[in-house]
């Protein structure tokens, strides 16, 4: 569990809030992973960030190797004109090192994905996806020190029809104990 405040006052009144939590549980050949996060910003008086992400995944390990998943997930963004984007995915999840200092794993799942957009004056105000995409990763833990560790995963989520129209994201975080 995590969070933020952020108070700042003077010429311009600033606040920025972000919480986070992160449980992982595991029973035999099960584990649940939960990840979710809310961030809100006021500066000024005036909304500026308003932004909610939670993601949820069941794992369940047939061997060392090879991992099955399914998953959820729901983010809002306000200010980035995302009301809703939710989707559910599964698949396999290879392992392919795996040990005290290094981790190295990647996945393939189906993903259905459903993004609706706020109303606006965009010609593309209020529309509402619905998209079948390839949900690709690459995962990797490098542990420096015992003290130190590094984790980084990229995903390539192309659409199922249409592979040209595709979303990368990627995250890195470096951990100190």
């Amino acid at each position: 569990m995590s969070g933020a405040l952020t108070l700042k006052t003077g010429n311009v009144d600033l606040l920025l809030a972000k919480s986070s939590l992160l449980v992982s549980y595991r029973s035999g050949a099960h584990k649940l992973i939960s990840s979710s996060s809310a961030q809100i910003g006021i500066k000024g008086g005036d909304d500026f960030l308003e932004r909610v992400f939670t993601h949820f995944r069941h794992q369940v390990i047939f061997t060392d190797w090879l991992t099955w998943e399914a998953y959820i997930q729901v983010a809002t963004d306000r200010f980035r004109r995302l009301p809703l984007r939710a989707l559910a995915g599964t698949g396999p999840r290879l392992t392919l090192v795996e040990g005290p200092a290094v981790a190295f794993a990647i996945g393939l799942s189906y993903m259905f994905e459903r993004e609706m957009l706020n109303e606006t004056a965009f010609s593309d105000s209020g529309a509402v996806y619905n998209n079948h995409r390839l949900s690709a990763y690459i995962s990797g833990k490098f542990i420096v020190d015992p003290l130190i560790s590094l984790n980084h995963t990229t995903y390539f989520q192309p659409r199922a029809d249409e592979p040209l129209d595709f979303r990368l994201s990627s995250e890195s975080s470096l951990g100190f104990k």
